[in-house]
Order: C-alpha cells, then sequence, then structure tokens
C-alpha cells in the first residue's frame, strides 16, 4: 500500500472517506516540518506564535524577522492553543516534491484501478441483463 488508500468504489464526483499513513512518513514529523519552515522562502511561511494577539497581522511578520526568532517560537509553542504555522508551496522543497509527487502518483494510479474496476462492474451488469 502507498501512503493514500483508496477504496474501489471511490467516485470523484462523491464525497468520500480517505485513509493515509502520511502521519507516519519521516518528514511528516513535526521536526522534519519545523525544519522545512525555517529553511523556505519567508513568502511562504506565515505563523502565530500564540503570545501575540489573534489580530496581529501575520502577512508580513517573517520579513520583519530576517533571524526568524519568533517563527522558532512559534514552533517551541505549537503545543499551545493559539500557535500555528502554515506552510505553503512546499513543492519547492526537492525532498518533499519527491513526497507529494509519489502520493499524487498513487493517487493516479488508485483512481485507474476504480475506474476499471466501476468498467468491470458495469460490463457484468450489461451482460446479466442481456440474458
Amino acid at each position: 500500500m502507498g501512503y493514500i488508500e483508496i477504496d474501489e468504489s471511490f467516485d470523484q464526483l462523491h464525497i468520500a472517506r480517505l485513509r493515509h499513513g502520511l502521519a507516519s512518513h519521516p518528514l511528516m514529523s513535526t521536526q522534519s516540518l519545523a525544519e522545512l519552515a525555517l529553511r523556505l522562502d519567508p513568502a511562504f511561511v506565515r505563523f502565530h506564535d500564540g503570545e501575540r494577539g489573534l489580530g496581529t497581522k501575520i502577512d508580513n511578520m517573517l520579513q520583519k524577522d530576517p533571524g526568524r526568532r519568533n517563527l522558532r517560537r512559534a514552533i517551541e509553542n505549537l503545543g499551545t492553543s493559539q500557535a500555528f504555522v502554515q506552510i505553503m508551496n512546499v513543492r519547492s522543497d526537492p525532498e518533499y516534491r519527491a513526497l507529494l509527487d509519489e502520493i499524487l502518483q498513487g493517487i493516479h494510479n488508485a483512481r485507474r484501478t476504480c475506474r476499471t474496476a466501476r468498467r468491470r462492474a458495469a460490463g457484468a451488469v450489461t451482460q446479466a441483463a442481456a440474458c
């Protein structure tokens, strides 16, 4: 099984549950994600350290923090109720691009399997109706 598990009955036109094993991937650990946030271009990382008022404008916070002390504090405070880190454009990082490509390829393959299973089922129904 890949990282994403899709049932053969999957239909992209209907809402369905999806199982995944991404939480166990080393790149999805808090430490790896923190390292990614610290090495990406500041334009692609937004955060709230949990210590400022929620009305604080976060769009340009990193540009005012070239040493990234506030981002480091936000990462340290992730266990608090108001701290968060938003990482965008993860595909710009080679390791995460490879993981995303693997995930997307798995979804593509699973969708192809689902379409084949539906065609077989539709063919069986058609053959039964012809009898």
